[in-house]
């Protein structure tokens, strides 16, 4: 998989089992979890949700829609690894929101939050920041 990334070739790691599976770890992770992001004194929705505004628009400056999918392609196959390794616990909120980031950058929201419930701390972040 690696291999084929770092070659250019697409891969597209999100099949119906690693998209339920990376809903899951949607829905595990809440403000909580996601606090070293934001301003000291600013944790709440607002906060994450405007970082995030932020970094799409950082990202869609420096960074182009196909390098995007790649740089998704190897969080969602770390994510994909992360029952086997408790190695990347700690990094795996930033993974997330990152992971929301570049999808959008590279259109591919649809395919990562198909299915995933409107109501988590996340998906509404994401929402907010991009409505």
């Amino acid at each position: 998989m690696l291999a084929n990334i770092m070659m250019g070739q697409e891969v597209y790691l999100l099949n119906s089992s690693s998209s339920s599976d990376l809903i899951d770890l949607f829905h595990i992770y809440e403000m909580d979890a996601f606090e070293f992001l934001m301003p000291q004194g600013k944790k709440s929705n607002d906060s994450l949700a405007n970082l995030m505004t932020g970094k799409v628009v950082q990202c869609c400056g420096e960074v182009s829609a196909h390098q995007t999918g790649k740089i998704l392609d190897l969080i969602l196959g770390l994510l994909g690894r992360q029952d086997t390794s408790k190695d990347i616990d700690a990094e795996i909120p930033g993974l997330l929101v990152i992971s929301l980031i570049v999808a959008h950058v590279s259109g591919r929201t649809t395919e990562l939050l198909e299915g995933s419930d409107q109501d988590c701390f996340i998906v509404k972040c994401y929402a907010k920041a991009t409505q």
